[in-house]
């Protein structure tokens, strides 16, 4: 028995001197691997850098954050948050224009950088406009969509930014530029400016540049049944409501509301008529509204006359929101007066718009069948009509069908080719 036990020690002990050898073989393996995971750990967060990177310069492409046309890429290196020792990186493009064909192919290099590990995406991005060999596009849409009318254009305003089309004839009417970049106005050959154009900038020396920029297709076209049909239908509810006046005139429903109305994002709405938004011209400051809850984008169709007066708004008239924007299409003819306002819309009207007094504020862009006229004010600036190239971002589709002949749709593309 002592034989045996002394026989199961020895055992026990070759047993526990093997296991100790093999991890003892092991330790700087495990070491190493440990070493390894960091390394690759590192790298796997600046392959993601370089990606964020590439993701923001896309971005720029696609939404054209700073609203200006221009598209900034970063060679000095940027950090992915706040934090001093979050990670960094750089992202630059470069660009191949044919601008006959009006197809950009852009090339994105993104290098991400943590600790010692760096890494290196390339994407590469085409999209393609409507420009023509005689137009300034730069990149997705046009920049002419401020003001486009098939009729006249007859403006006594003050005036930020955005071109001036119509195909009728322009006149500008002692207008009044409030930054140092000019005013577009096109075709060159059916512009007048009666009493010049003035500029609040002494640096500003270029008020009015003209361009000869003719596009046959240009207009505005029926919009499609199913828009319509898809829309929801606010007679229902607003028939019920104490909060909306509703009369008939000549087969015709008129709807005026007498309170704030405020929708989701997402929705698509359907007025059957007239849509009056008339505030309280007493109280300056309390505008009546037709807006958002919170950021996103309203479409609102109103198959009539819209007439917005007396300290009324449709948008945030205070806060003037770049991310609440709204797609207000009017079968008639718009009316705009006495303190009103319209904040981060877009604008198209199959009628004529109309802007009748000063203290009236446009920010967005607009388009008429008819003409666009801002009325003189006598001893006043006149109405104040600023574009804002992001009101019409998340609307660039369905305006591009509303813009192009039946069956000849050519809306902007936008993919990326690869990415590597």
């Amino acid at each position: 028995m002592l034989n045996n036990k002394g026989f199961s020690t020895a055992i026990a002990l070759i047993i526990t001197a093997i296991i100790l050898a093999v991890i003892a073989g092991l330790l700087p393996a495990a070491t190493n691997m440990l070493h390894m995971t960091k390394i690759d750990q590192n790298g796997e967060i600046a392959q993601a850098v370089a990606e964020a990177g590439a993701k923001r310069v896309l971005a720029e492409f696609y939404e054209d954050i700073n609203d200006d046309l221009t598209i900034h890429d970063y060679n000095i290196p940027q950090r992915v948050t706040t934090d001093s020792d979050s990670p960094i990186y750089t992202a630059t493009y470069t660009t191949t224009h044919t601008h006959a064909s009006g197809t950009n192919n852009y090339t994105i290099i993104s290098t991400g950088r943590y600790n010692n590990s760096e890494r290196t995406v390339r994407v590469d991005v085409q999209a393609k406009t409507k420009e023509t060999a005689d137009s300034w596009n730069s990149f997705m849409y046009d920049k002419f969509f401020f003001a486009f009318a098939e009729g006249k254009i007859d403006l006594f305003a003050g005036l930020w930014g955005g071109n001036i089309y119509s195909k009728s004839h322009i006149d500008l009417l002692i207008c009044i530029a409030w930054e140092a970049m000019p005013i577009y106005a096109c075709p060159e050959n059916n512009v007048r400016t009666i009493l010049g154009l003035r500029s609040l900038d002494p640096q500003s020396n270029l008020l009015i540049k003209t361009y000869n920029y003719v596009n046959n297709d240009a207009g505005i076209y029926n919009l499609p049944d199913r828009y319509i049909e898809n829309a929801r239908k606010l007679a229902p509810e607003w028939a019920k409501d104490s909060n909306v006046s509703v009369s008939t005139a000549n087969g015709k429903k008129t709807y005026k509301l007498l309170r704030d109305k405020v929708y989701p994002p997402g929705e698509r709405l359907y007025i059957d008529g007239n849509l009056i938004i008339d505030g309280d011209i007493s109280r300056e400051f309390l505008y009546l509204t037709l807006k958002l809850s919170r950021p996103g984008q309203l479409e609102i169709f109103v198959d009539g006359d819209l007439t917005i007066q007396n300290s009324a708004c449709i948008g945030d008239y205070i806060e003037q929101n770049p991310n609440k924007q709204i797609l207000l299409i009017v079968r008639g003819n718009v009316f705009v007066n006495k303190n009103a306002g319209l904040d981060y819309v877009t604008l198209i009207s199959f009628g004529n718009i109309t802007f009748k007094s000063s203290d009236v504020n446009f920010f967005g862009a607009m388009q008429a069948k008819g003409n666009i006229i801002a009325e003189p004010v006598l001893g006043k600036v006149g109405s104040i009509l600023k574009y804002k190239r992001s009101a019409i971002k998340p609307f660039r589709d369905i305006v591009t069908i509303i813009n192009s002949p039946p069956g000849n749709v050519t809306p902007a593309e936008f993919k990326i080719l690869r990415w590597h």
